[in-house]
């Protein structure tokens, strides 16, 4: 529930930041892991990525990929 804080559908398009929805399990996950091994730059998302494992978050993808 903490990623819809800022990437639901009507707040994501006031911040201008991805809606979940709109992404696929496999971006989403692409994007976590760049995120977490710095290869993509942000304010918060980073920091969040890294207290994952990559299992982790490749589980965090595939949930936020079906819904």
């Amino acid at each position: 529930m903490n990623c819809l804080n800022c990437h639901a559908s009507g707040q994501a398009a006031v911040s201008r930041l991805p809606e979940l929805g709109r992404i696929s399990t496999a971006e989403l996950e692409q994007a976590l892991l760049a995120f977490k091994y710095d290869r993509r730059n942000a304010t918060l998302m980073p920091r969040l990525a890294k207290a994952y494992s990559d299992a982790e978050l490749a589980a965090v993808a595939a949930y936020l990929g079906r819904h």
